[in-house]
C-alpha cells in the first residue's frame, strides 16, 4: 500500500485549525500491528483490515500517541528535545499533518471530552 498523502486536505475535518487543538488518541479496542523497517514502518490496522506503510517520523508520531494521547503540541514536546527548537517548528507542522492523515484513515480519534 503507498503512504499516506500527508498533504492533503482532510474534508471530514472543516477546521484544520480545531483539528490540531484536539487531544487525540489511538482508538479503543483498535489492535495497531507494526512491522518495523529501516526507514519506514509497515502498520496493520486491525479496526479496518488496512495496512499502511509510514515514514520513521509518521510511525514515531503514531506510536507515541498509542502510548498516551495528546494533542500537537503534546507531541512536539514530546518528540523534539528544547535543544531543537528551530526544528520544532517545522515539526509542528508535519504532526498537524500526519494528524489530520490519521483520523482521515481511522487510526485516531478525539478524546472525549
Amino acid at each position: 500500500m503507498p503512504a499516506p498523502d500527508m498533504t492533503a486536505p482532510d474534508p471530514t475535518l472543516p477546521d484544520a485549525a480545531a483539528a490540531d487543538a484536539e487531544t487525540w488518541r489511538v482508538a479503543p479496542g483498535d489492535d495497531l500491528r507494526w512491522f518495523d523497517g529501516a526507514e519506514e514502518a509497515v502498520l496493520f490496522h486491525s479496526g479496518s483490515g488496512e495496512t499502511h506503510l509510514l515514514d520513521g517520523d509518521a510511525a514515531e508520531i503514531l506510536q507515541s500517541l498509542e502510548a498516551r494521547p495528546g494533542n500537537a503540541a503534546d507531541l512536539v514536546a514530546r518528540l523534539v528535545p528544547a535543544a531543537l527548537a528551530p526544528e520544532r517548528a517545522a515539526l509542528c507542522g508535519r504532526i498537524e499533518q500526519c494528524l489530520r492523515e490519521f483520523r482521515r484513515l481511522g487510526l485516531i480519534e478525539p478524546v472525549p471530552r
